[in-house]
């Protein structure tokens, strides 16, 4: 035999691997051209969805923005209305003590107008039975004497109507003033 015969042999043999090798090929390149427009498919709808993401972070900025404006006019608006209830409250504060002082004054002046009077009932002979104001006012003589207040009152009335106490018209200004600046 000679060498021509195992060049041929040789020259065959390598060619059905080629041949082999280039199906396997063909058929792998078959699959990759089939997925090909899978994934062509697959980056357009990534392609949207980056687009998408894109349109909602600018849309939530806008938003933030928009909310942040907003929050800050409502929160200059209720500081403003923070210290107009704190200057509200200082000054009510400081009415009710005005109208606590006046109130401890008038009860004050009021007090040394009050005296206790012991007063005994009179000694005298027995009324009717049917009399009950009469039976009140000639007590037995083992019954205690009563005690209570009677006001004195050292300003004279005038046209039959009680004067008003000073405090409680004071009271009354202070509580007209509170109902104005409501």
């Amino acid at each position: 035999m000679s060498t021509a015969i195992y060049l041929d042999i040789i020259v065959a043999t390598l060619l059905v691997a080629t041949i082999t090798y280039a199906v396997i090929l063909n058929r792998k390149l078959g699959r990759l051209r089939a997925d090909r427009s899978g994934f062509e498919k697959m980056l357009k709808q990534f392609v949207a969805a980056t687009e998408r993401a894109e349109n909602g972070v600018a849309l939530l900025q806008r938003v933030a923005d928009a909310s942040a404006s907003e929050l800050d006019e409502k929160r200059g608006a209720t500081v403003t209305l923070r210290d107009d209830l704190e200057f509200l409250v200082s000054r009510a504060e400081a009415q009710a003590d005005k109208l606590e002082r006046l109130i401890a004054d008038g009860r004050a002046r009021e007090l040394p107008h009050t005296e206790t009077v012991r007063r005994e009932p009179p000694r005298k002979s027995r009324p009717a039975a049917n009399d009950p104001a009469a039976q009140y006012l000639f007590a037995s003589p083992d019954d205690e004497s009563e005690t209570f207040e009677a006001p004195f009152d050292d300003a004279p009335e005038e046209d039959g109507f009680d004067k008003t106490p000073a405090w409680l018209a004071s009271a009354r200004k202070l509580a007209g003033a509170e109902e104005a600046l409501r």
